[in-house]
């Protein structure tokens, strides 16, 4: 569970070159939402690593930004 994360879209799903056959590249919009102040940089940093780990644990695959 990553704290205020407060919603997840999958927005694109690309099939093509230059993946390798069998391969897809996802894109996703999180949307973080404290509800008493802004989040640090710190605790956003910490949150997205949470959320990498997450999805390397479900579903595997690489990440690019």
């Amino acid at each position: 569970r990553v704290p205020s994360l407060a919603a997840v879209r999958l927005f694109d799903i690309y099939r093509g070159a230059p993946l390798a056959p069998g391969e897809q590249s996802l894109a996703v919009r999180l949307r973080f939402q404290p509800t008493e102040r802004s989040l640090t940089d710190e605790e956003l940093d910490g949150a997205m690593a949470a959320v990498r780990a997450a999805l390397q644990a479900a579903v595997g695959g690489r990440f690019r930004e």
